[in-house]
């Protein structure tokens, strides 16, 4: 049993991620290039984790071939993706994940996050690898949330959070806040826990909405980001299993930051942004209900 200040062997844990910068390419930072800001701090993370001798399986989604050469160059597994869309190549990265040699701990993070590698990944590790945990949480120091985040985003996950932790308190008797919007996950590698992540869902529209309603209802998928951030935290809560939360000092990148901040493409990711908040609550709630056996559920296991 591994303890608190020992250090983890690296390749005890095992990394998996998905990429997709279809406008990426070499060079000088582009503040206006979205895909070429978050595909440099992809390629650090990347970076990061080789060098810490961490397994790290990348599923590429269409990203230019010099993109895809250069994480290789670093030594980098990475696969094309086999499937369209954000939970399949999930999927597949985690499952590819999960067969590296003597890996008893998986972890998911979006690629932009070389900060969760450099700073914050054997702590986020301890209590899988120490045998107290099933799956954990990680939890964003608040002062660096604060300081290195974008303002908008501090103040749209702090709502989310609450909204989701509000869930799972009345539901589960989940005593830990949990930081469900921070997008690392970390569970023991064994089918179960790895079968939280694998779950596919479908969400039912209503009856009678109006043409707006039906809108808002589409982006009700858990194929994008509740289906990693959130519904497996869920399963795991509703079968007992053990959820930790573990504080981390997460740094947010400060090239991003500046990116999303450009008056041009702030307006856009906010709007976006919040839409998806709202649509995770919502999804959060109707999965409860579903696993509660609830017929009010509009979501429907079909994996």
């Amino acid at each position: 049993m591994l303890t608190m200040s020992e250090k983890i062997n690296p390749r005890s844990v095992s990394i998996g991620t998905t990429t997709f910068y279809k406008n990426w390419e070499p060079g000088e930072v582009d503040l206006t290039n979205i895909d070429k800001v978050r595909g440099d701090e992809a390629i650090e993370f990347a970076r990061e984790a080789k060098e810490r001798g961490y397994p790290l399986t990348v599923v590429d989604g269409g990203s230019p071939k010099l993109f895809v050469e250069t994480l290789q160059a670093l030594g980098v597994l990475v696969f094309p993706q086999e499937e369209p869309g954000m939970g399949p190549g999930r999927r597949q990265a985690l499952m590819i994940a999960s067969q590296a040699p003597s890996a008893e701990a998986i972890i998911w993070a979006e690629p932009e996050k070389g900060s969760f590698i450099a700073d914050c990944l054997e702590m986020a590790c301890q209590p899988i690898l120490g045998d107290s945990a099933d799956m954990v949480v990680p939890r964003r120091n608040r002062y660096l949330f604060r300081t290195t985040y974008p303002s908008f985003q501090v103040q749209s996950e702090d709502w989310a959070n609450d909204g989701i932790n509000n869930i799972l308190l009345r539901e589960f008797d989940q005593v830990t806040y949990l930081d469900i919007l921070f997008g690392p996950k970390v569970f023991r590698n064994d089918p179960k826990r790895l079968g939280f992540f694998m779950r596919k869902y479908r969400y039912h529209l209503r009856e009678g909405l109006s043409d707006s309603g039906v809108a808002r209802a589409k982006g009700l998928n858990s194929e994008l980001w509740a289906g990693i951030c959130a519904l497996p935290v869920v399963a795991a809560l509703h079968e007992e299993y053990v959820v930790q939360s573990v504080d981390v000092p997460f740094r947010y990148p400060q090239v991003q930051k500046r990116a999303e901040q450009v008056a041009s493409l702030a307006s856009v990711m906010e709007e976006k942004r919040m839409n998806q908040l709202r649509n995770m609550i919502i999804l959060v709630l109707e999965y409860v209900r579903l696993l509660k056996g609830d017929p009010r559920s509009r979501l429907e296991q079909i994996t």
